[in-house]
C-alpha cells in the first residue's frame, strides 16, 4: 500500500487507491468513486453491529476517538505483525486530532456506504479492544477486502474475532467473494527441530520461580534444565503435538489424551541435577502434581514459552489460541501447571481456571489450572 504525501493522518483503508485527502486528486477520487458507488446492492441494509459472548462490533465514528487511539497506540507493533496489516503504512504515528479526522472519514463512508468500518468493544466494559474494515477489493473484482486488529491486550480474541467476521460476512452480507488474510500462527515442529524448541523454552523459563529456585547458578540452570524439558516432553514429538510461532520466537509443548510425561525420567533428571538439600521439597511438589492432574480425558499443556524478546508481542497468546483451536476440536478439557503466578491472569483470559496449588518447604508455589471443554466452531 503506498501513501500519498502530506497524508501521514490517515489510517490503512482496504481497497483503496489513496490513504489520503480526496480533495487534492480529485481523478483518483472519481475512479474510487465510480468503483464503489455500488459496493452494495442500494437494497441492501447494512448491519449495525455483530454481538458475541466476547466482543461487539458497532460503526466507528468519532465518538470512539479516545478510547480507539489508546487501543491502536498501545499496539503498533502488535497490530504490525496482524495478518493483512504486513507492508502497510498504517498504524503509524498520529495525534488524537488527526485520529479524529479519520474516524470522521470513516463514518462518511459508513453513511455513503462507500466502506464500513466497525470498532470492537468488550460486551461489560465498552472499551475499544480492536477494529473491522471492510472496503472493496483492491484489484476491482467484486467483493470485499477486510482486515481486522485487536490490541495487544486482547491479542487472544484475534482468531476468534476473524472467525466470526468470516461467518457474518457469509451469512448477512451481499459478497460474492472476500479477502480476508487468514489466522494461522501455529506450525507443527518435527523432532529434528527438539533443540530450537528447548532452546525457547529455557530462555522463557530463566527467571521462573520454581525453575530457579531448582537451578540457581546459572551454568547448572542452562545444562540441566533442557533435561528436565525432555523428560516431560514424553511423546510430544512422536504425536506431533508440538507448534512454533515466529520462527520459533514461541514454543508449545502439548500432550493429548491417552499420553503423559516419562515420569521414570523426570524423577531421574532431578536427582542427578537438583542439590540434594532440595529433593525432599522438590519430590513432594512433584507427588502433589501427580495426584492433582486429572484423571479423565484431556489434553496437556506442560510447556508454553516466548523468547524473553518477544514476550508481550502477543505471540504466544496467538499460539495458544491456535492450539485451543485444536484441542476444542475434541471437546476436551486442557490442564496445565504454572509455576509462575505472573502468568495465571494470561492463563485466565483464554478459558483457564486455577484449581489448586502445589507446594512445599522453600520450593516455590505451582499452582494447577484446568480449561473446561469447548464446542469447536468450525
Amino acid at each position: 500500500m503506498n501513501q500519498v504525501p502530506g497524508t501521514a493522518g490517515t489510517r490503512y483503508r482496504p481497497g483503496r487507491y489513496v490513504f489520503g485527502s480526496f480533495g487534492r486528486h480529485p481523478r483518483i477520487w472519481r475512479a474510487y468513486d465510480l468503483r464503489v458507488k455500488e459496493f452494495v446492492p442500494s437494497d441492501f441494509t447494512v448491519p449495525l453491529g455483530l454481538a458475541t459472548s466476547e466482543f461487539v462490533l458497532e460503526p466507528l465514528g468519532p465518538e470512539h476517538n479516545d478510547p480507539d487511539y489508546d487501543a491502536w497506540t498501545s499496539s503498533i507493533e502488535h497490530i504490525k505483525a496482524t495478518p493483512g496489516f504486513a507492508g502497510g503504512s498504517w498504524p503509524h504515528e498520529m495525534t488524537r486530532d488527526e485520529n479524529r479526522v479519520d474516524l470522521e472519514r470513516h463514518a462518511d463512508d459508513f453513511h455513503t456506504r462507500k466502506g464500513f468500518t466497525y470498532t470492537v468493544l468488550a460486551p461489560a466494559s465498552r472499551d475499544v479492544i480492536g477494529c473491522v474494515y471492510i472496503y472493496p477489493r483492491r484489484d476491482g473484482d467484486e467483493g470485499a477486502s477486510v482486515l481486522s486488529w485487536v490490541r495487544t491486550s486482547h491479542a487472544h480474541l484475534d482468531t476468534a474475532l476473524w472467525r466470526a467476521v468470516s461467518e457474518w460476512l457469509d451469512a448477512d452480507w451481499p459478497f460474492a467473494g472476500v479477502e480476508y488474510a487468514p489466522r494461522q500462527t501455529a506450525l507443527l515442529v518435527d523432532e529434528a527441530d527438539s533443540a530450537r524448541t528447548f532452546d525457547t523454552l529455557t530462555l522463557a523459563f530463566a527467571a521462573d520461580p520454581v525453575e530457579r529456585w531448582m537451578y540457581p547458578e546459572p551454568r547448572q540452570y542452562l545444562a540441566a534444565f533442557p533435561m528436565f524439558l525432555a523428560a516431560f516432553a514424553g511423546e510430544a514429538f512422536a504425536e506431533k503435538t508440538v507448534w512454533q510461532a515466529g520462527a520459533f520466537s514461541a514454543v508449545a509443548l502439548w500432550l493429548p489424551p491417552g499420553t503423559e510425561p516419562d515420569g521414570d525420567a523426570i524423577v531421574s533428571v532431578l536427582t542427578e541435577t537438583v542439590a540434594p538439600d532440595r529433593h525432599r521439597d522438590a519430590f513432594a511438589v512433584l507427588e502433589q502434581m501427580d495426584k492433582a492432574h486429572p484423571t479423565f480425558a484431556h489434553w496437556y499443556l506442560p510447556w508454553l514459552g516466548v523468547d524473553p524478546a518477544r514476550q508481550g508481542s502477543g505471540i504466544g497468546s496467538k499460539l495458544l489460541a491456535d492450539c485451543l483451536d485444536v484441542v476444542d476440536r475434541d471437546q476436551l478439557p486442557a490442564y496445565l501447571e504454572t509455576p509462575n503466578p505472573r502468568t495465571i491472569p494470561f492463563y485466565e483470559r483464554h478459558g483457564f481456571v486455577a484449581t489448586g496449588e502445589a507446594r512445599s518447604g522453600e520450593c516455590p508455589p505451582i499452582t494447577t489450572m484446568l480449561r473446561p471443554a469447548r464446542r469447536h466452531v468450525s
